[in-house]
């Protein structure tokens, strides 16, 4: 039995676990008295089972073995889709919801926002100061796998480089083209003034706070995964909150279906601010028409 485990626990190096979990699997009397891996046994409310696994291949393609959550696959899935067919079916409709939607959350919870920015912000430089900065994301024996100006790079690319390319510059003049109506609390302002406070809102928009936001989410899923050797999965950061009872069932599947539904939308946010983008640049360069055909030409390309 405890072979026939071990080798279970080998097949299982796409999802590696932490050190304690893999001395739970090598120890042959908690196999014998039933201590399996939580995701191999557990299910979400006595019947769902939290994790299936299996492999997936064909006669052209090697086979690649797969583990997943069916709750949280199966209802992200639903909850995408629903949404993207509301929007193509109602276009009309949808929009105007959407909008009003956004406009409620901005003036209601605009305070969050600005709040958690500073929070996210103060908390990415005390880590960035303190000896916590000094942690190394990976195994201790191995060297980086890039070099800081390729690592930076990258992260700059795929976190906001594409936004920033255009909004960059047209931000602030929205910004100041706001500020000359009545209704603005810059409007009393001199004209430098209100410039300086337009780019000081793009700064706080897209400058150190914008990159600490992605690091409040990316640290601790990077440091339980690279460091600890555990699953890629945002509840098992909660689990030294809510504990692995909870981080292992119908909460931490909540947790990660939020985690996927959120990426999931914000990634289809920066893909459509940066087809649109290109396709501007392309208009006023080449005559390229603005149009959705356009678009999801673009998209394709891209994608």
């Amino acid at each position: 039995q405890h072979s026939a485990f071990q080798t279970m626990t080998e097949l299982k190096a796409g999802i590696p676990m932490s050190p304690i979990r893999n001395r739970q699997h090598s120890n042959p009397d908690n196999h014998s008295h039933g201590n399996h891996h939580p995701g191999s046994t557990r299910k979400i409310c006595g019947c769902i089972p939290q994790q299936i696994h299996g492999d997936f291949g064909c006669i052209c393609m090697p086979c690649v073995k797969y583990w997943m959550n069916p709750i949280v696959t199966g209802v992200a899935i639903i909850i995408i889709w629903s949404f993207v067919i509301w929007c193509a079916v109602d276009t009309e409709n949808a929009s105007v919801k959407l909008q009003v939607a956004q406009d409620f959350v901005v003036r209601y919870f605009g305070w969050f926002y600005i709040a958690s920015l500073i929070i996210f912000g103060g908390f990415a430089l005390y880590l960035t100061c303190s000896k916590y900065g000094d942690i190394k994301l990976g195994p201790e024996n191995e060297p980086p796998k890039y070099s800081l100006m390729t690592w930076f790079s990258m992260l700059f690319s795929a976190g906001i480089g594409s936004g920033l390319y255009f909004f960059g510059v047209a931000e602030p003049i929205w910004h100041f083209d706001a500020m000359q109506e009545g209704e603005s609390r810059w409007y009393h302002l001199t004209t430098n003034q209100q410039a300086m406070e337009a780019m000081n809102i793009s700064w706080f928009h897209w400058g150190f706070t914008a990159s600490a936001t992605y690091c409040a989410a990316a640290l601790p899923l990077a440091y339980h995964h690279h460091v600890k050797n555990e699953p890629l999965r945002e509840s098992i950061c909660f689990m030294a909150l809510i504990g692995e009872k909870y981080a292992e069932g119908l909460i931490g599947c909540i947790i990660d279906l939020t985690s996927v539904i959120s990426t999931m939308f914000g990634i289809a946010t920066s893909l459509g601010i940066g087809v649109k983008s290109i396709n501007a640049g392309l208009y006023y360069t080449i005559g390229i028409e603005q149009n959705l055909k356009n678009n999801l030409i673009i998209i394709w390309v891209v994608t």
